[in-house]
């Protein structure tokens, strides 16, 4: 019976995660735009975006996410007793999502870094989301931010790594 009635809450807390993982692409790409006109320095964008969409579309949707568990009184309880899973279906919607908007905006094909690429927005969810959604009812301490701070750098060299050298990397591969 208990099952039931919890059952609203869990199916919000997926489509909290899903909606706004995968709305959180438009802040990445307008705020990649905004600090290359504003640093306006020889940095390829895809440096500058390996550091900032880390931030843009994974910690700011993962907090938006408990803002409105807690605002809107939405049990907590799934969100931080699977924190790594809902932090991995928010970033394969995050990756899938922006796979399916370059193929229909950009006419992109499909190659194995284009594949690949949801796994690593995956990953660096997994690593930032996880830590926030695992601490969901308490964000505060200087354990949760030392553990946030070093999933967030760790997520940033990952996404550098991954835009400049890992798509030439699995493009040769595979060629």
């Amino acid at each position: 019976m208990g099952h039931e009635r919890d059952s609203p809450g869990k199916l919000n807390t997926y489509l909290s995660v899903v909606i706004f993982f995968a709305a959180s692409l438009a802040l990445g790409d307008y705020g990649i735009r905004f600090y290359v006109s504003i640093l306006q320095v020889g940095v390829p964008h895809q440096v500058i975006a390996g550091f900032t969409e880390p931030i843009t579309t994974k910690l700011v949707p993962a907090i938006t996410v408990v803002f409105i568990h807690q605002r809107y009184s939405v049990s907590l309880n799934y969100l931080q007793s699977r924190p790594y899973w809902f932090a991995f279906i928010g970033g394969i919607s995050l990756g899938v999502f922006e796979r399916a908007l370059y193929i229909v905006v950009k006419g992109a094909s499909i190659s194995p870094g284009f594949v690949v690429a949801p796994g690593m927005h995956a990953l660096n969810a997994v690593l930032i989301a996880g830590v926030i959604f695992r601490s969901a009812d308490s964000l505060k301490g200087f354990r949760f931010f030392g553990q946030l701070l070093a999933a967030s750098v760790l997520a940033m060299a990952i996404h550098v790594f991954w835009n400049t050298l890992g798509v030439v990397l699995i493009h040769h591969a595979f060629a």
